[in-house]
Protein backbone atom coordinates (compact mmCIF):
# COMPACT_ATOMS: atom_id res chain seq x y z
CA UNK A 1 0.00 0.00 0.00
CA UNK A 2 1.63 3.40 -0.89
CA UNK A 3 1.81 6.22 1.41
CA UNK A 4 -0.88 8.39 0.39
CA UNK A 5 -3.33 5.23 0.54
CA UNK A 6 -2.20 4.14 3.89
CA UNK A 7 -2.68 7.43 5.33
CA UNK A 8 -6.09 7.77 4.23
CA UNK A 9 -6.86 4.46 5.37
CA UNK A 10 -6.19 5.40 8.65
CA UNK A 11 -8.36 8.05 8.57
CA UNK A 12 -11.02 5.96 7.46
CA UNK A 13 -10.20 4.05 10.39
CA UNK A 14 -9.67 6.62 12.76
CA UNK A 15 -13.29 7.98 11.69
CA UNK A 16 -14.78 5.31 11.87
CA UNK A 17 -14.02 4.56 15.51
CA UNK A 18 -14.44 8.38 16.68
CA UNK A 19 -18.11 7.76 15.45
CA UNK A 20 -18.92 5.02 16.63
CA UNK A 21 -18.04 6.50 20.15
CA UNK A 22 -20.42 9.62 19.60
CA UNK A 23 -23.39 7.30 19.61
CA UNK A 24 -21.98 5.32 21.74
CA UNK A 25 -22.06 8.38 24.23
CA UNK A 26 -25.25 8.82 23.66
CA UNK A 27 -26.06 5.65 24.79
CA UNK A 28 -24.45 5.17 27.84
CA UNK A 29 -25.46 8.73 28.75
CA UNK A 30 -28.90 8.30 28.20
CA UNK A 31 -28.91 5.19 30.77
CA UNK A 32 -27.23 7.30 33.48
CA UNK A 33 -30.75 8.76 34.74
CA UNK A 34 -32.67 5.91 35.04
CA UNK A 35 -29.38 3.81 36.44
CA UNK A 36 -31.04 1.40 39.31
CA UNK A 37 -28.32 3.15 41.57
CA UNK A 38 -27.06 6.35 42.58
CA UNK A 39 -23.80 4.51 42.42
CA UNK A 40 -24.17 2.89 39.06
CA UNK A 41 -25.17 5.86 37.72
CA UNK A 42 -21.36 7.37 39.01
CA UNK A 43 -20.03 4.60 37.44
CA UNK A 44 -21.43 5.10 33.89
CA UNK A 45 -20.89 8.60 34.09
CA UNK A 46 -17.35 8.11 34.60
CA UNK A 47 -17.84 5.43 31.67
CA UNK A 48 -18.88 8.17 29.44
CA UNK A 49 -16.32 10.37 30.29
CA UNK A 50 -13.82 7.81 29.11
CA UNK A 51 -15.78 7.29 25.90
CA UNK A 52 -15.50 11.13 25.00
CA UNK A 53 -11.59 10.51 25.97
CA UNK A 54 -11.19 7.88 23.41
CA UNK A 55 -12.72 9.43 20.87
CA UNK A 56 -10.70 12.61 20.69
CA UNK A 57 -7.50 10.45 20.51
CA UNK A 58 -9.06 8.63 17.34
CA UNK A 59 -9.52 12.08 15.67
CA UNK A 60 -6.34 12.65 16.47
CA UNK A 61 -5.09 9.84 14.58
CA UNK A 62 -6.30 11.53 11.88
CA UNK A 63 -5.40 14.36 12.65
CA UNK A 64 -1.94 13.49 12.94
CA UNK A 65 -2.59 12.49 8.92
CA UNK A 66 -4.14 15.92 7.97
CA UNK A 67 -7.58 15.13 8.19
CA UNK A 68 -9.95 17.47 9.89
CA UNK A 69 -12.83 15.27 12.17
CA UNK A 70 -16.10 16.36 11.01
CA UNK A 71 -14.28 14.89 7.39
CA UNK A 72 -13.07 12.03 9.13
CA UNK A 73 -16.07 11.09 10.38
CA UNK A 74 -18.67 12.52 7.84
CA UNK A 75 -18.69 8.70 5.26
CA UNK A 76 -20.02 7.19 8.46
CA UNK A 77 -23.02 9.25 9.19
CA UNK A 78 -25.53 7.48 10.09
CA UNK A 79 -24.02 4.35 9.75
CA UNK A 80 -25.71 3.05 12.88
CA UNK A 81 -28.74 4.41 12.55
CA UNK A 82 -30.77 1.61 11.31
CA UNK A 83 -28.58 -0.62 14.13
CA UNK A 84 -29.91 1.68 16.89
CA UNK A 85 -33.47 1.76 15.64
CA UNK A 86 -33.54 -2.25 15.15
CA UNK A 87 -32.47 -2.72 19.11
CA UNK A 88 -34.41 -0.08 20.58
CA UNK A 89 -36.02 -1.14 24.00
CA UNK A 90 -37.17 0.55 27.10
CA UNK A 91 -35.54 -1.83 29.45
CA UNK A 92 -32.81 -0.44 30.87
CA UNK A 93 -30.25 -3.57 31.35
CA UNK A 94 -31.16 -4.62 27.81
CA UNK A 95 -30.10 -1.35 26.67
CA UNK A 96 -26.40 -1.72 28.85
CA UNK A 97 -25.81 -5.01 27.10
CA UNK A 98 -26.76 -3.32 23.64
CA UNK A 99 -23.75 -1.00 24.63
CA UNK A 100 -21.38 -3.73 25.78
CA UNK A 101 -22.66 -6.13 22.58
CA UNK A 102 -22.53 -3.89 20.34
CA UNK A 103 -19.53 -1.44 21.47
CA UNK A 104 -17.72 -4.63 22.32
CA UNK A 105 -18.31 -6.08 18.45
CA UNK A 106 -17.17 -2.71 17.14
CA UNK A 107 -14.16 -2.75 19.10
CA UNK A 108 -13.34 -6.47 17.92
CA UNK A 109 -13.91 -4.93 14.01
CA UNK A 110 -11.43 -2.04 14.58
CA UNK A 111 -8.86 -3.78 16.66
CA UNK A 112 -8.76 -6.58 13.74
CA UNK A 113 -8.56 -4.07 10.79
CA UNK A 114 -5.87 -2.13 12.38
CA UNK A 115 -3.45 -5.09 11.80
CA UNK A 116 -3.37 -4.06 8.06
CA UNK A 117 -1.82 -0.55 8.93
CA UNK A 118 1.85 0.44 9.31
CA UNK A 119 2.86 -1.01 12.53
CA UNK A 120 2.75 2.48 14.55
CA UNK A 121 -0.64 3.34 13.35
CA UNK A 122 -2.05 0.05 14.53
CA UNK A 123 -0.12 0.56 17.53
CA UNK A 124 -2.02 4.11 18.13
CA UNK A 125 -5.19 1.92 17.58
CA UNK A 126 -4.33 -0.54 20.12
CA UNK A 127 -3.49 1.72 22.91
CA UNK A 128 -6.65 3.33 22.32
CA UNK A 129 -9.04 -0.01 22.10
CA UNK A 130 -7.02 -1.37 24.59
CA UNK A 131 -8.16 1.67 27.10
CA UNK A 132 -11.45 1.43 26.26
CA UNK A 133 -11.63 -2.50 27.21
CA UNK A 134 -10.42 -1.67 30.21
CA UNK A 135 -13.10 1.14 30.75
CA UNK A 136 -15.56 -1.17 29.26
CA UNK A 137 -15.22 -3.69 32.37
CA UNK A 138 -17.58 -1.15 34.04
CA UNK A 139 -20.53 -2.07 32.42
CA UNK A 140 -19.43 -5.64 32.13
CA UNK A 141 -19.04 -6.19 36.08
CA UNK A 142 -22.67 -4.50 36.39
CA UNK A 143 -23.99 -7.04 33.89
CA UNK A 144 -22.40 -9.98 35.08
CA UNK A 145 -23.53 -9.30 38.69
CA UNK A 146 -27.05 -8.88 37.80
CA UNK A 147 -27.29 -12.15 35.66
CA UNK A 148 -25.76 -14.05 38.62
CA UNK A 149 -28.17 -12.85 41.33
CA UNK A 150 -31.18 -13.12 38.73
CA UNK A 151 -31.94 -16.46 36.43
CA UNK A 152 -34.55 -14.84 34.99
CA UNK A 153 -33.13 -11.71 34.16
CA UNK A 154 -30.44 -13.92 32.15
CA UNK A 155 -32.78 -16.02 30.54
CA UNK A 156 -33.93 -12.93 29.08
CA UNK A 157 -30.67 -10.92 28.45
CA UNK A 158 -29.39 -13.90 26.63
CA UNK A 159 -31.78 -13.92 24.13
CA UNK A 160 -31.57 -10.44 23.48
CA UNK A 161 -27.58 -10.54 23.21
CA UNK A 162 -28.24 -12.86 20.46
CA UNK A 163 -30.88 -9.95 18.67
CA UNK A 164 -28.04 -7.59 19.25
CA UNK A 165 -25.57 -9.80 17.98
CA UNK A 166 -27.04 -10.48 14.84
CA UNK A 167 -27.88 -6.69 13.40
CA UNK A 168 -24.09 -5.84 14.83
CA UNK A 169 -23.02 -8.61 12.17
CA UNK A 170 -25.46 -6.37 9.24
CA UNK A 171 -23.89 -3.02 10.42
CA UNK A 172 -20.30 -4.67 10.34
CA UNK A 173 -21.31 -5.67 6.71
CA UNK A 174 -22.56 -2.08 6.28
CA UNK A 175 -19.23 -0.60 7.60
CA UNK A 176 -17.04 -2.52 5.38
CA UNK A 177 -19.08 -1.51 2.04
CA UNK A 178 -19.79 2.26 3.58
CA UNK A 179 -15.97 2.82 2.63
CA UNK A 180 -13.76 1.16 -0.15
CA UNK A 181 -10.72 1.48 2.47
CA UNK A 182 -12.17 -0.22 5.27
CA UNK A 183 -13.48 -2.80 2.82
CA UNK A 184 -10.12 -3.05 1.19
CA UNK A 185 -8.22 -3.08 4.88
CA UNK A 186 -10.57 -5.89 5.40
CA UNK A 187 -8.98 -7.87 2.37
CA UNK A 188 -5.35 -7.01 3.34
CA UNK A 189 -5.97 -8.37 6.54
CA UNK A 190 -7.85 -11.33 5.35
CA UNK A 191 -5.39 -12.12 3.02
CA UNK A 192 -2.38 -11.81 5.82
CA UNK A 193 -4.36 -14.61 7.40
CA UNK A 194 -4.17 -16.52 4.36
CA UNK A 195 -7.52 -17.74 4.80
CA UNK A 196 -7.80 -21.28 2.91
CA UNK A 197 -8.92 -21.69 -1.02
CA UNK A 198 -9.37 -17.78 -1.64
CA UNK A 199 -7.23 -16.29 -4.39
CA UNK A 200 -7.24 -12.46 -3.18
CA UNK A 201 -6.04 -11.30 -6.55
CA UNK A 202 -9.60 -11.82 -7.50
CA UNK A 203 -11.62 -8.90 -6.33
CA UNK A 204 -15.03 -9.95 -6.06
CA UNK A 205 -14.12 -13.23 -4.34
CA UNK A 206 -11.68 -11.73 -1.81
CA UNK A 207 -14.00 -8.68 -0.59
CA UNK A 208 -16.27 -11.35 -0.19
CA UNK A 209 -14.17 -14.05 1.42
CA UNK A 210 -12.96 -11.18 3.58
CA UNK A 211 -15.84 -10.05 4.57
CA UNK A 212 -16.87 -13.50 5.98
CA UNK A 213 -13.59 -13.76 7.51
CA UNK A 214 -13.80 -10.82 9.87
CA UNK A 215 -17.86 -11.94 10.80
CA UNK A 216 -16.60 -15.23 11.82
CA UNK A 217 -13.74 -13.66 13.69
CA UNK A 218 -15.65 -10.89 15.27
CA UNK A 219 -18.61 -13.84 16.40
CA UNK A 220 -16.02 -16.05 17.93
CA UNK A 221 -14.97 -13.11 20.15
CA UNK A 222 -18.86 -12.33 20.83
CA UNK A 223 -19.54 -15.96 21.55
CA UNK A 224 -16.46 -15.47 24.36
CA UNK A 225 -17.72 -12.32 25.67
CA UNK A 226 -21.62 -13.56 26.33
CA UNK A 227 -20.07 -16.65 28.00
CA UNK A 228 -18.11 -14.38 30.34
CA UNK A 229 -21.18 -12.64 31.25
CA UNK A 230 -22.72 -15.88 32.28
CA UNK A 231 -24.98 -15.84 28.82
CA UNK A 232 -25.44 -18.22 26.53
CA UNK A 233 -23.94 -17.08 23.31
Amino acid sequence: MDTARHADTAVALAGLGAYARLRLFSLVSQEVWNAPTIETAHLLVKRSISIGQQEQKLVDVAAAHGADVTAAMAPFTGVLDTFVTRTRTEDWWENLLKAVVGHGVLRDFLRLLSRGLDADIAAQFTEVLKEDGEEDQVSFRLLRDAVAADSVLGSRLGLWGRRVMGETLKLSVDMMARSPLVDSLAVTVAAQADVDGVDFTTTMQATSAARAWVLKHITAEHSARMESLGLEP
